[in-house]
């Protein structure tokens, strides 16, 4: 009779568990739809503006003639918002570093007043004329400052350059992509603790578009470019402050064959963050989407083309 006892005891133990658990993932996945409905009914609080999109390449969006070299343990600063840049009314920039073949190895702050930096990135690219950096950073309320030092050897300088949103109306370089990536991308929920969640893309995509972003919590995450077992090409470490407010955007070259892109959730248990990668630009002659477990052409990408 006791072990009659004790037995149902336990089945009523897992059962109120396995309920318990259940109702814990339909709360996550509810609170995550409205989250995404707040969103786009609120347009985004980070204010990304509509208008048309061309979808150029990073090495169309470089302007050589705003850029400066950076030295290896060197710092270049820009002030946004003040009477003296060319848009004293900025609220988003866009920071792009390439070199010449050499590693990149740099590290990007937003700086907000004294020793206050709501968004940082350590930055490390492989080969940085293959694979040049490009992010998009948001610069509201009143004067920012962007920081980029070159973390680097004295052997190994860069080429680093900003751009605000008001360039040619407002419709140059990436400025619009994260926009765009939000409305028309399937976000996936990737929860704290050292979770992770990859991509795998074919031979046909050229670059990557990756936005991560939180309903307001902090954003502590690494972006990994692979191709092979553990050969990281390009690797992102991003801290923000606000993960709504501020979200972390950019655009990834992947030349060659076999590339995956890798986001690791480096923040605690109680920060989950809202990723969404897809394909940003295609080689001519390739196939859309992401690869699936049959082939290529997984076609995750809805509302047809990537540009």
């Amino acid at each position: 009779m006791k072990i009659f006892g004790l037995t149902a005891l336990c089945a009523f133990q897992v059962n109120a568990f396995s309920t318990l658990q259940n109702a814990a993932t339909t709360q996550l996945v509810s609170s995550s739809s409205e989250l995404f409905s707040s969103m786009i009914e609120s347009g985004y609080r980070s204010g990304y503006g509509g208008g048309s999109y061309g979808g150029i390449s990073i090495h169309e969006a470089w302007d050589w003639e705003n850029s400066v070299k950076v030295q290896g343990g060197a710092l270049r600063t820009w002030t946004v918002g003040d009477d003296q840049w060319e848009n004293p009314h900025a609220e988003r920039v866009q920071v792009l570093l390439m070199s010449e073949g050499l590693p990149i190895n740099a590290d990007i702050e937003l700086c907000q007043g004294p020793n206050n930096k709501p968004q940082k990135m350590k930055v490390y690219s492989e080969d940085g004329n293959m694979r040049p950096f490009s992010c998009v950073m948001e610069c509201q309320r009143g004067p920012n400052s962007v920081f980029v030092r070159n973390t680097g050897a004295l052997e190994y300088p860069m080429f680093a350059a900003l751009e605000t949103d008001s360039r040619y109306g407002g419709s140059y370089g990436l400025m619009h992509a994260p926009r765009r990536l939000f409305e028309m991308s399937i976000p996936e929920v990737i929860q704290g603790g050292g979770a992770l969640k990859t991509y795998s893309f074919d031979r046909y995509i050229e670059s990557v578009q990756i936005l991560l972003r939180t309903d307001g919590r902090p954003l502590n995450a690494r972006v990994e470019l692979l191709q092979g077992p553990d050969n990281d090409k390009q690797t992102i470490e991003i801290y923000t402050e606000d993960g709504m407010e501020r979200p972390f955007f950019a655009v990834i070259e992947c030349p060659g064959a076999s590339n995956v892109v890798r986001v690791v959730n480096t923040a605690s248990a109680e920060f989950p963050l809202i990723s969404s990668v897809e394909p940003y630009l295609e080689r001519q002659g390739g196939h859309w989407g992401r690869r699936d477990d049959y082939g290529y052409g997984g076609g995750s990408f809805r509302g047809g083309p990537y540009l």
